[in-house]
């Protein structure tokens, strides 16, 4: 799965805690240490996460079933 836009990771968790990766980004490097710190341990091995825009970002390749882009405009 990929979070476009994961801010602070408000929605990470609940992402992270139904996928079998999570692939999430943000623009704002804050927001990402954010979304780090606030993932449960449990949850750290599922997410990767990224700074850079949506036109920026190296996303890997592999196959992902779902992208998750809310509230990021």
């Amino acid at each position: 799965m990929i979070e476009v836009g994961c801010g602070d990771g408000r929605l990470t968790e609940g992402i992270a805690s139904d996928a079998y990766e999570v692939f999430a980004f943000d623009p704002d490097p804050q927001a990402v240490a954010d979304a780090q710190a606030r993932l449960a341990a449990g949850l750290q091995q599922r997410v990767t996460f990224r700074v850079g825009s949506a036109r920026e970002i190296d996303i890997p390749r592999t196959q992902y079933d779902i992208v998750v882009f809310s509230w990021s405009l």
